[in-house]
């Protein structure tokens, strides 16, 4: 039994680790390497969305987390932290998008 458990615990971390590395590590990395214009986009979908998540909370409250979203809200708030680190290293932010998320994130993670 004990192997079966240690098997499904080796199974389980490999597989986050590789969902982890194709869509969370390299769209990261592929941002930090993309054109401004690309980034500029990026930086639009991701205000698009955390408008969206805010239009979640306030119809869903905290629940919206368990309901609608596979990672849990501290993932999530990684996740966009990790965003505004290459947004800031890129030299975004005194772009109003840039401001704009960064205002947004703060409501809906409370920060």
């Amino acid at each position: 039994m004990a192997g079966i458990v240690n098997l499904s615990v080796y199974l389980h971390l490999y597989y986050t680790s590789i969902i982890r590395r194709l869509f969370i590590d390299r769209p990261l990395d592929k941002l930090r390497s993309s054109s401004k214009e690309a980034v500029l986009i990026s930086l639009a979908d991701k205000l698009h969305n955390a408008r969206a998540l805010e239009e979640g909370l306030y119809a869903h409250s905290e629940g919206m987390w368990e309901k609608f979203f596979q990672s849990r809200k501290q993932e999530t708030c990684w996740f966009y932290g990790e965003l505004m680190r290459v947004y800031r290293d890129r030299g975004f932010q005194d772009n109003w998008l840039f401001i704009e998320l960064d205002r947004s994130l703060k409501r809906i993670f409370r920060e």
